[in-house]
């Protein structure tokens, strides 16, 4: 009997995540359709691959959990000086653990260094109770960076946040080179409508008024490539050109969910390009 328990326990522990994943999607999508009616939108897919996406997205989802609850690489590594890092910042409810697999990507095939910033606890104060850490990772950067600069790469939420620091304090854009956004709501997201919990989740409404009056990265860092990476499957942050900024390089990436773009191959993949691409003084390039 005990070791009959045992299994169940281990099994429900198996079994009981990928369910509330899957869970989380299917409301998701339903609050999504629901969007798509009123708008007169047509829903991307259904029927088998809108379950294939909902399995895939589900494991991303799962993937980052786990590294969320056992970071292994989270907080700021060494700079290596002369070299060109790259920051990479989170969105809503998450931390540094985030990008395990781009900062591995990132290191290994580019040859550089990566920093990850943790911006703190959800829900606790609006969007500018993050930006004291930001601006503290930020003002890290620029000075260990020197003439090489540095990049900046922001999920979600963490593309908002850096606007904010950026134009709270403009000093720290000034050895910015390459801006790369992936699946941030500069516009706000249809997904944060109805009755949404914390400050900083209402902020992110369309048309809120905190988004209303922030800077585009076009004024904040006119110097700076500015890429803005978005997903056609993402049922958190939507309408798709919600990710996007005038007068820039908006990619739309046809496979990935929300989660999926910090752990999918193609996600990893079309970062890596943008990086790869516009490498700076002082790197050991490796073949993306």
């Amino acid at each position: 009997m005990a070791v009959q328990t045992v299994l169940v326990v281990i099994a429900a522990g198996l079994v009981l995540p990928r369910v509330l994943a899957l869970a989380f999607l299917m409301l998701s999508h339903l609050y999504f359709a629901q969007w798509t009616r009123a708008v007169g939108r047509r829903v991307p897919i259904s029927g088998v691959a809108l379950l294939a996406y909902w399995w895939t997205e589900a494991s991303a989802m799962l993937t980052l959990a786990r590294q969320h609850l056992w970071p292994r690489r989270a907080g700021f590594d060494r700079v290596v000086e002369g070299s060109r890092p790259v920051l990479l910042v989170h969105g809503f409810t998450q931390n540094a653990s985030n990008f395990h697999r781009l900062r591995e990507a990132i290191e290994d095939r580019l040859g550089r260094p990566t920093v990850a910033v943790t911006l703190g606890w959800p829900m606790r104060h609006d969007l500018d109770g993050y930006v004291p850490a930001l601006q503290r990772a930020l003002r890290r950067m620029h000075d260990a960076a020197g003439p090489a600069g540095f990049d900046v790469v922001a999920h979600s939420m963490g593309g908002l946040i850096t606007r904010i620091a950026l134009e709270q304090a403009p000093d720290l854009g000034a050895r910015l080179r390459t801006v790369v956004t992936i699946g941030s709501p500069h516009n706000g997201t249809a997904g944060a409508r109805g009755p949404v919990w914390g400050a900083d989740a209402r902020s992110m409404r369309e048309k809120s008024e905190r988004l209303s009056t922030l800077a585009p990265l076009r004024v904040l860092v006119p110097g700076a490539r500015r890429v803005f990476l978005a997903a056609r499957q993402d049922y958190v942050v939507y309408p798709t050109e919600t990710s996007f900024e005038t007068d820039a390089e908006c990619i739309t990436l046809p496979r990935p969910g929300h989660a999926g773009l910090l752990v999918e191959p193609s996600a990893i993949q079309a970062v890596l390009e943008v990086l790869g691409a516009d490498r700076g003084a002082g790197d050991d390039p490796r073949d993306v």
